[in-house]
Order: C-alpha cells, then sequence, then structure tokens
C-alpha cells in the first residue's frame, strides 16, 4: 500500500506535460498577437497627442509676446513668423521621441480685421534620425477632435526648404491656401533672438 501512495505522490510532483505546455505557450501567443499592436498604438498616439500639445504651448508663447507688446502686432492683413530658435522654449525642451525641436519651426500670426490667427508647424529631429511632427496647421483646427491626424513625418528635402524665405511663403500659402502670405505682407520674420 506504501508503495502505491508514494508512486501517486510522484506523478503529482513531475510536473507539466508536454500538451500543458503547448496549450499554454499557444496561449501567450494568441495573448500577444492582440495585445502588442494595441500597446504600440497606445505609445503612437500618446506621442502623437504630445506633438499637439507642445504646439499649442508653442502658440501661446507667440500670442503672449504679442499681446505683451513684445513683438509688434502685425498690420491688418499682414503677417509676422514667430521661428522656435527666436523664443526661451525651456518647456519644450523633452520632445516626444527623445530629439529636439528644429530651430526653424516656426508659428505664423496673421491680422486678419485685428483678430490675430494663428497657425504653427513644429518639427522634432528624431533621435533616430528623421523628422516628424505638427505638419502647418491653424491652431483651431489643433483644438478640435482628430487633431493627430496633422502629424507627419517629413523628408529633408521639406526640412531643407524651409530655411528660405521664398521657400518658406510657397510652402505656408500651400498649406494654408488663399495666399495667406506674400512678401509684402511679410513684415517680419522673427528668427535669432534679439532681432
Amino acid at each position: 500500500f506504501l508503495k502505491n501512495v508514494g508512486c501517486v505522490i510522484m506523478k503529482k510532483n513531475s510536473g507539466f506535460t508536454l500538451v500543458e505546455l503547448l496549450a499554454v505557450i499557444v496561449i501567450i501567443g494568441i495573448l500577444s498577437f492582440y495585445a502588442v499592436p494595441r500597446i504600440t498604438g497606445l505609445f503612437i498616439r500618446s506621442r502623437n497627442k504630445m506633438y499637439v500639445s507642445d504646439s499649442l504651448k508653442f502658440t501661446s508663447m507667440v500670442e503672449q509676446l504679442i499681446t505683451s507688446s513684445k513683438i509688434d502686432k502685425p498690420d491688418n492683413g499682414n503677417s509676422i513668423i514667430v521661428c522656435f530658435k527666436y523664443l526661451d522654449t525651456n518647456d519644450l525642451n523633452s520632445p516626444p521621441n527623445q530629439g529636439k525641436y528644429i530651430d526653424s519651426s516656426f508659428v505664423v500670426a496673421k491680422n486678419n480685421d485685428d483678430v490675430i490667427e494663428y497657425s504653427v508647424m513644429l518639427v522634432e529631429k528624431i533621435k533616430g534620425g528623421g523628422y516628424k511632427g505638427v505638419e502647418l496647421t491653424r491652431v483651431e483646427d489643433l483644438q478640435k477632435d482628430g487633431a493627430t491626424n496633422h502629424i507627419k513625418e517629413f523628408s529633408n528635402n521639406q526640412i531643407n526648404e524651409l530655411e528660405s524665405k521664398s521657400k518658406l511663403i510657397e510652402y505656408i500659402n500651400s498649406r494654408l491656401v488663399d495666399n495667406f502670405i506674400s512678401d509684402s505682407s511679410l513684415e517680419k520674420i522673427y528668427y535669432n533672438i534679439g532681432d
């Protein structure tokens, strides 16, 4: 009788069978197949929301400078461009992908019948390479649902074009239409601190 009890005890301590191990591996595989893309999607959505939030902060900084008269308000029908490099941007030192926002990111402020309309483009040079951020978008569109639809990746050529004034105006007008600004309506580009 004791020999039989010992055999029963030994069988209980013998471990998992191959079928049980395969079942566990299949279940883990199925769960990861569905969970990993969802978790990755959550991270991407979170980063995209951060781009939108930082763009709104950037615009608020420019708006505060205009409201406090540290930057001249553009005349009616005219615009100014304030570049990222011009501002003290310590609040924006941690972009979503551990890179650095490029100095030529900018806010356009246009005076339309004494109402200042703001549009913003904020681009990060990603630590691992490449560029990503908010394409040129009116601020009111960034305050609506679906604001993350304005996040995109940029090519090196697109970023290089923003360094030229004429190309910059072309870029703004191609994104905001109705000849948002022209050479004659652009009063000033604030780029370097102390401009």
